[in-house]
């Protein structure tokens, strides 16, 4: 919403949806890898943010744009870390219809969450909120 609000036109439909845990490369930490809970179709061009003065600050194999910001106030998150695994198995059984419809596969996207649940940090949001107030000092 915030890509579309500042660039119109920048949101495109993902080739398949993105569900489950996922591994995504957080720019603004030394160690920049972390596990978060994705569910989306949609995806943002890298230079849709760049071209407007924005910078891509996290990606995965699956979508260029997994985090963006411009400048120290407006930041977006393709993931999901208000969520956790409990919550990503439930998002993906009662969303069954919307992930095949996608491109998705449930059985793949339960079996992210089994394989990924134990990289996942219960405090990933305080560390990303963290992370973005550090970069804004």
């Amino acid at each position: 919403m915030i890509v579309e609000s500042m660039c119109p036109g920048g949101i495109r439909g993902a080739k398949r949806i993105e569900v489950g845990l996922a591994e995504i490369e957080w720019s603004l930490e030394e160690n920049g890898s972390l596990v978060a809970p994705a569910f989306h179709y949609e995806e943002i061009d890298s230079s849709t943010i760049t071209d407007s003065g924005g910078e891509v600050v996290a990606t995965n194999a699956h979508s260029p744009v997994q985090g963006f910001r411009f400048g120290g106030r407006v930041w977006g998150l393709q993931f999901h870390p208000e969520l956790d695994p409990t919550d990503v198995r439930r998002l993906v059984h009662y969303h069954k219809r919307t992930i095949t419809t996608y491109g998705g596969d449930i059985a793949l996207a339960l079996r992210s969450v089994d394989q990924l649940e134990s990289r996942w940090s219960g405090d990933s949001f305080e560390q990303l909120l963290n992370s973005i107030g550090a970069s804004n000092a």
